[in-house]
């Protein structure tokens, strides 16, 4: 686990928080999402807005939830409990007890996107207390961008199967993903898993 330090608060970044052969299922199930036409174009999902209306984002996605009756039946919704282990939030409140709301949330949702050439999210942050991001992608990676800044000032590269735990009032946006015209289309752009962790 690396810890960067932003305006106070701790953002955690773990690398193979999933073993390979689990990133592997989690990026199955978030290509079959994009196939069967789960993930849902910019206008048509949940996402921020600048004063005038318009778009921060230009994405596909959708709250995975909506489509399990029972959890278990997601490999993501299941393998993502990880995160509501009682050694990982001792682990991520060390520094930051902030992180200690995990442990407290009374409701997560979680958010599978999908960005290839030319898509971004500009600077917003997430109605909950603390977010967990984790980049999924077919290797070797096809597209350069897509990475995290947050604040301004602090950038995370996307890497496969890394995982980023921040608090959600962070103003955060992603980079717009460059990619060649014949990946387009093939499900080979950044895929990420939201985790938003709410109390009350």
């Amino acid at each position: 686990m690396l810890e960067h330090k932003v305006k106070g608060h701790t953002v955690w970044v773990i690398d193979d928080l999933y073993s390979n052969a689990e990133s592997l299922t989690l990026l199955e199930e978030c290509s079959s999402l994009l196939t069967t036409g789960k993930l849902l174009d910019p206008h048509s999902s949940e996402s921020a807005r600048f004063a005038d209306g318009t778009l921060k984002k230009s994405n596909r996605a959708a709250y995975i939830d909506d489509y399990y009756v029972d959890r278990a039946a997601s490999a993501i919704l299941t393998a993502n409990r990880r995160l509501f282990s009682a050694a990982l939030i001792e682990k991520l409140s060390e520094k930051d007890i902030l992180f200690r709301a995990i442990g407290h949330s009374t409701q997560d949702r979680t958010l599978v996107s999908y960005y290839e050439k030319a898509d971004y999210y500009a600077e917003h942050y997430d109605t909950a207390t603390v977010t967990a991001l984790t980049w999924l992608y077919a290797e070797p990676k096809r597209f350069t961008g897509g990475d995290l800044i947050i604040e301004g000032e602090q950038t995370i590269p996307c890497v496969h199967n890394r995982t980023v735990v921040m608090p959600s009032f962070f103003y955060h946006a992603v980079s717009e993903l460059s990619m060649s015209n014949k990946d387009i289309g093939h499900g080979l752009g950044r895929f990420t898993i939201s985790q938003f962790c709410i109390l009350g």
